[in-house]
């Protein structure tokens, strides 16, 4: 279940989403190229991780966000950016806001 944002060429913009119907399966976000900065959050508790592939359990090295918080990521740029990032969330069908900017 992979979204693809990379079409995405206005910013700030806003997206929702929602996660696989399984808990701590992740869905691969691919980010717009234009993005320096994302902010990304959820009613539920929410993982996010640099590595993963799209549908498989999430793996350990993850960075965990508290239900009803933000976490805000600035990307690296050329050869150190990410093009994709992976979330999982540990309840079921949980939606995901993000926020994509360019500083």
């Amino acid at each position: 279940m992979a979204i693809d944002y990379s079409t995405v060429k206005q910013y700030p913009a806003t997206k929702r989403f929602q996660l696989s119907g399984v808990a701590n399966r992740v869905t691969r976000i691919t980010l717009p190229r234009g993005a320096s900065r994302i902010q990304i959050g959820s009613a539920n508790e929410i993982k996010v991780s640099h590595e993963g592939t799209d549908g498989s359990a999430i793996g350990t090295d993850y960075m965990f966000i508290p239900a009803n918080n933000v976490l805000s990521i600035r990307l690296g740029r050329g050869n150190n950016r990410l093009d994709d990032i992976y979330v999982a969330s540990t309840t079921v069908s949980a939606y995901v806001h993000i926020l994509f900017e360019e500083l």
